[in-house]
């Protein structure tokens, strides 16, 4: 019957699907809000420090208007790593029963079956992929600047120009430790280098219980600064959104009338390591991660696909299924993606270790 006769994907169906494929909402991505794709060996990536809290000058109507200089530009690119997400579809499994069919016989197609283990196949390749966007948006954000290794690619590491200032390495477990005042240095510091207003203050759990077991009395003790309430809502928050797997708002604490506002959340969400499988945190416990999204503005970077059935186009994610030989059947399914994720103002984030507990 003709209906038995497996066909793979062809590229337009692999791209469509995996287009549709929803992957769950990430914390750090969120802060790259546009794309932009280049079709070349290279990803060009320009470092501009802009001012625009600058007042323009007084001059006489008569004199002529003074050019005005540019700030520094320099232009930085990288041949970014690639990644290639490839799976064999096993020969005998779309002759297999799968759950929920009609027993012994089936219910389902040979065509089927090979259809459905394929979107299974896309879907399991779109998260891994982004889930290592995560990773990169992450690293960019956080640490200001990214280290990229992997088979066949020398390790390199990509300096987004971030204040050194704006990483504290301290012991919020020391005599005399200020949490709250390390906080509100380099929500100065970055304000000074970018315009940037931190209010979104996101916490490692023992960072938190540092900052709070230093500061208890001030928090919540008799009219405490701390508001766990969002927006007013008289129901105390303890997890706001269900997208964000480890997010927890704490509350919101602020001075008189409201001055020097932060929004105090607890992010634990974790990730595997690709060649080690070993479970690793975003935002370690004892790390403490401020940023102003408006000012930080990412943008989602992507090479070229180097593989003449995408055209060598540039694109999130080139997907493919395809027969290597038919004696004996092999067949796979591939995506790929040159991906690096560029803040726009790295000065518009902060990072403070705080040490170990004892």
């Amino acid at each position: 019957m003709s209906d038995q006769v497996i066909n793979p994907w062809d590229t337009q169906t692999s791209g469509g699907v995996i287009q549709k494929i929803k992957v769950p909402f990430s914390l750090f991505l969120q802060f790259y809000t546009r794309s932009i794709y280049f079709e070349t060996n290279k990803i060009f990536f320009e470092r501009v420090s802009n001012n625009y809290r600058r007042v323009a000058p007084f001059v006489a109507p008569n004199v002529q208007g003074f050019i005005n200089r540019r700030n520094g530009y320099t232009a930085d690119s990288l041949s970014p790593a690639y990644i290639k997400e490839k799976d064999e579809i096993d020969i005998n499994a779309p002759l297999m029963r799968m759950p929920g069919e009609t027993l012994v016989s089936g219910s389902l197609s040979n065509q089927q079956r090979h259809d459905i283990i394929v979107a299974d196949m896309a879907a399991q390749q779109k998260q891994r992929i982004y889930n290592r966007f995560e990773w990169l948006a992450c690293k960019a954000a956080k640490d200001g600047q990214v280290v990229i290794s992997g088979e066949k690619y020398p390790t390199r590491t990509v300096s987004f120009n971030r204040n050194p200032g704006l990483t504290l390495v301290t012991d919020w477990y020391a005599t005399g430790a200020n949490p709250m005042q390390d906080i509100s240095d380099l929500r100065r510091l970055a304000n000074t280098e970018s315009g940037a207003r931190i209010v979104d203050v996101y916490f490692g759990r023992d960072a938190y219980v540092a900052y709070f077991n230093a500061h208890k009395e001030l928090l919540v003790g008799l009219g405490g600064l701390m508001d766990t309430r969002l927006g007013g809502s008289e129901t105390q928050i303890t997890r706001l959104m269900d997208q964000f797997e480890g997010l927890e708002y704490v509350g919101r604490v602020s001075g008189l009338n409201g001055a020097g506002e932060i929004r105090i959340w607890v992010y634990e969400a974790t990730y595997l390591e690709a060649e080690t499988n070993a479970q690793s945190y975003f935002i370690e416990p004892n790390e403490v991660f401020g940023i102003s999204p408006t000012v930080f503005q990412g943008v989602r970077c992507f090479g070229a696909i180097k593989d003449g059935k995408a055209g060598w186009k540039a694109m999130e994610i080139f997907a493919k299924n395809w027969v290597s030989q038919e004696d004996p059947w092999e067949e796979f399914f591939m995506t790929q993606s040159a991906p690096l994720m560029v803040p726009g103002d790295a000065n518009a984030t902060f990072l403070i270790k705080t040490g170990t507990a004892p």
